[in-house]
């Protein structure tokens, strides 16, 4: 019987597949004209229009948050909404339905981070209205933000993403770094006595006359940076002195050419190689390719 015909003409048949085909035809001797163009536009505009209203929506309600930040970061309990500030950079919306080729991408819920909303939250904290200070930042995206002579002492900054941020004449004084990715940035005169640097990542970052007293930088990664005239009194490169074992601070191709305060032992912490350029009052000996001898002038 028709209603139970399992050959593919059957399915055909009975998935509507065929008045949908016959659209696009034109019957012999028939005074209809096809209409399958029409109905696929009409049928386009529909999924568009349903998915726009769709994408529209979760944006408008990722703005409100945004918006109740943008008040929040303001008020006597700011760091509640500072905290909010990472997650909401980590949300994800529907991808726009326009243009064309995204659109039934869209109406089928494929996601992803809104690059103009994460945008706009690092306004919110590069906005000069924004009080810093001891500010919970952790896991925040602040990729090539500008926070030039920010105040941002006793921030906690684990795990950022500073990546070739502006934080020249910047105050990080006790602040958390651990982790953070500063790689490339523009750190010239930053305060960053006693910060909190552990597995921070500073690959050809500009420290040019850094503050870095009393910081602790067991395994961050300074390759190929720039720490001229930067002050290193008392910073700690290994928790362990000596014999770190690959645990100290990585200082490979790192200019450290008129940096203060920087001693033999410290020396002796950082993993360091032919490329590195020791300070003006030490001089390094390399004995082979891995040991050197270091010498206070």
């Amino acid at each position: 019987m028709w209603f139970v015909d399992d050959s593919p003409y059957g399915f055909y048949w009975l998935s509507g597949l065929k008045h949908i085909v016959r659209k696009f035809q034109r019957v012999e001797d028939d005074v209809k004209y096809p209409t399958g163009f029409l109905w696929a536009i009409g049928l386009y505009f529909a999924i568009f229009g349903l998915s726009d209203q769709l994408y529209q929506g979760e944006l408008n309600r990722l703005k409100g948050r945004i918006d109740q930040v943008r008040d929040g970061v303001v008020s006597a309990n700011k760091n509640y909404w500072f905290e909010q500030i990472a997650p909401l950079q980590n949300s994800q919306t529907r991808i726009p339905p326009w243009p064309p080729t995204q659109t039934i991408q869209s109406f089928l819920g494929v996601r992803e981070k809104n690059p103009a909303m994460i945008k706009e939250l690092i306004d919110i904290v590069q906005s000069p209205s924004a009080d810093l200070r001891g500010a919970s930042l952790s896991g925040i995206d602040l990729k090539g933000a500008n926070l030039t002579r920010a105040n941002l002492v006793n921030a906690n900054l684990k795990d950022a993403n500073l990546e070739g941020v502006n934080l020249e004449d910047a105050n990080l004084k006790d602040a958390n770094l651990e982790g953070a990715n500063l790689t490339e940035g523009k750190l010239y005169g930053v305060r960053l006595n006693r910060a909190k640097l552990l597995g921070a990542k500073f690959n050809r970052a500009k420290l040019g006359g850094a503050r870095l007293n009393g910081a602790e930088l067991t395994m961050a990664d300074f390759r190929e940076a720039n720490l001229g005239d930067a002050d290193l009194k008392d910073a700690v490169f290994c928790e362990l002195a000596f014999d770190c074992g690959g645990n100290g601070a990585y200082f490979t191709g790192v200019n450290l050419q008129k940096s203060k305060n920087l001693t033999c032992n410290q020396m002796y912490q950082m993993d360091i190689d032919g490329a590195t350029t020791p300070p003006d009052h030490l001089t390094i000996k390399w004995e082979n390719e891995w040991d050197y001898t270091c010498k206070e002038n």
